[in-house]
């Protein structure tokens, strides 16, 4: 049956030179209410953290690889994202879930993942990455937030943005672990 909507889907260029796909969720959005506010770090909140004199900065970081792409929309919502239909028998299709079908079929098509166009994806992402980081004992007190007081670095500090967890730490001395990308290693970077 055709879905309640569809979406459409456009293309960006990565800095890999892969493609991240999009899904073009505008009319769908409009079947949903305006999603909640997110709390993120931004440059002015990172402005704000200090660091004694003498101290080295250490920073790592992760990223969930395709984060949006990770999540199952429920199957209730499945309708309002709705890809463009398509001839069964263009996609060699004759049997769909042990069902034999007729010449002249159509298929709708409908996302089951988490569209990165769809308006509460961004919020759905962030609030299940810092649950994550609340479970593994990472309290909201050294969280760093756009517009609330900066946390302490000693013993340490992260920030949460949307599938990216970034940790701070302050040490005394100049140990230097290099400049490199700390995410492909896994380790700390280390700025004075």
């Amino acid at each position: 049956e055709p879905p309640v909507e569809t979406v459409g889907f456009f293309g960006v260029a990565k800095k890999n030179k892969k493609v991240r796909l999009v899904i073009d969720a505008r009319r769908s959005n409009c079947w949903f209410s305006k999603p909640r506010h997110v709390k993120l770090c931004t440059g002015a909140s990172l402005a704000e953290l200090k660091l004694p004199a003498g101290a080295v900065l250490h920073v790592s970081h992760f990223d969930i690889e395709n984060a949006f792409y990770t999540f199952q929309l429920p199957p209730c919502m499945r309708c309002y994202f709705g890809c463009p239909s398509v001839w069964a028998a263009d996609l060699g299709i004759s049997v769909l879930h042990g069902v034999p079908l007729g010449s002249g079929v159509r298929l709708y098509p409908r996302l089951r993942v988490l569209p990165m166009g769809f308006s509460h994806a961004l919020w759905v992402c962030q609030d299940v990455h810092r649950r994550i980081l609340r479970r593994a004992g990472m309290p909201d007190s050294h969280m760093v937030c756009d517009r609330e007081a900066p946390p302490s670095l000693d013993p340490w500090a992260f920030t949460v943005y949307v599938d990216n967890a970034i940790f701070f730490r302050q040490a005394r001395g100049a140990r230097s672990y290099g400049a490199g990308s700390s995410s492909r290693r896994g380790g700390w970077t280390s700025y004075p």
